[in-house]
C-alpha cells in the first residue's frame, strides 16, 4: 500500500485512513465478509477510495455517493445509504 505524502499534516491524515480504511475493507472482503458494498463519503474522500481500492474490491462496489454527511442529521445518512442499497 503506497502512500504519498503531501505537506499538509490533516491531509496526509486523511489519505492515511483512507488507505487503512482500504485495507481493512479489503481483507474483510477476501473473508467473505460482504459481496456488495457502498460506498458515501465526501468527494474527495471518494476520490481518495476509488484510487486505493483494490480491482478485486472495485467490482463489488454497487454505488457510490459522494456527497458529505459530515454536518447531516444521521437519520439523513442513513435513509440515503438505504436508497442507494435498495437500488440494485
Amino acid at each position: 500500500m503506497a502512500l504519498q505524502l503531501h505537506s499538509d499534516p490533516q491531509r496526509n491524515r486523511e489519505r492515511l485512513f483512507v488507505a487503512r480504511l482500504a485495507d481493512f475493507l479489503s481483507r474483510e472482503f477476501d473473508a467473505c465478509a460482504f459481496d456488495e458494498l457502498v460506498v458515501s463519503a465526501a468527494p474527495r474522500t471518494l476520490g481518495d477510495l476509488k484510487t486505493a481500492f483494490v480491482a478485486r474490491l472495485t467490482h463489488c462496489v454497487i454505488e457510490l455517493d459522494d456527497y458529505d454527511y459530515t454536518r447531516s442529521p444521521d437519520r439523513e445518512m442513513i435513509d440515503a445509504l438505504r436508497r442507494l442499497a435498495d437500488r440494485e
